[in-house]
C-alpha cells in the first residue's frame, strides 16, 4: 500500500474511532447516500456499525451535495471530510433547522464560527445542543493549525439534535476561501 493510501485509511480509522468505531471500513450497504451537484466533485462513504464518515472533493471549492439516508433513521455518528483549503460558508440544512460555520482565511489566527438558520449575529456555543465539532487536519492527518489547508481536510461532526427529527435528507453548502 502506498503511502498516501496508508495515511488516508490511518485518518479515516481515526475519525471513525473519535465517533466509536473499533473497525471502520466500506460495507455494501452504506446507511446514507450522497448525490453531488458538480460531476467533477467526488465523494467516498466509509461505514462502520451506525457511524458513517463522507469524505468529499470539491475540484472547484463551491459546491453542493444532498445526502439521503437509507433506513428508518440517520446513523448515529455522521462525520463530513471536506477536502478544502479554508471554509467561507457552510451549510448544511435539514428540515427546518439550518446550521452555518465558516473557517477564517487568516493563517495565523484561524478562527471558527457556527450559528443557526440565519441568526450569524447569535453564535453557537460548545453548550448548544446544535454545535458542531470542526477540526483541520494537515495532508498526513495531522492537526493542521495554519490556513490555507495544504492536502487537508475539513471535518464537520454533525450534531445527534440536527438529525433527530429524521429529514430523509440534509443538503450540504460550501464555499472555500481559496476556490480555483
Amino acid at each position: 500500500m502506498n503511502r498516501l493510501k496508508t495515511v488516508t485509511a490511518l485518518a479515516a480509522t481515526l475519525v471513525l474511532l473519535n465517533c466509536g468505531i473499533a473497525n471502520a471500513g466500506d460495507q455494501e450497504k452504506p446507511g446514507v447516500e450522497v448525490k453531488l451537484r458538480s460531476e467533477r466533485d467526488t465523494a467516498k462513504i466509509v461505514v462502520a456499525d451506525d457511524r458513517v464518515q463522507i469524505s468529499i472533493r470539491s475540484a472547484k471549492g463551491i459546491g453542493d451535495a444532498t445526502i439521503r439516508r437509507i433506513g428508518p433513521s440517520w446513523p448515529e455518528c455522521v462525520v463530513l471530510r471536506l477536502h478544502l483549503k479554508a471554509l467561507e460558508d457552510f451549510r448544511v440544512s435539514g428540515g427546518d433547522i439550518t446550521l452555518h460555520a465558516s473557517l477564517s482565511s487568516y493563517p495565523s489566527t484561524p478562527r471558527i464560527r457556527r450559528w443557526k438558520n440565519d441568526e450569524e449575529e447569535i453564535l453557537l456555543g460548545k453548550e448548544s445542543e446544535y454545535w458542531m465539532p470542526i477540526k483541520r487536519f494537515d495532508a498526513k492527518g495531522d492537526p493542521a493549525a495554519e490556513i490555507p489547508l495544504k492536502d487537508g481536510w475539513i471535518e464537520i461532526r454533525l450534531p445527534a439534535a440536527f438529525l433527530a427529527e429524521q429529514p430523509l435528507e440534509i443538503t450540504l453548502r460550501w464555499i472555500d476561501f481559496y476556490r480555483g
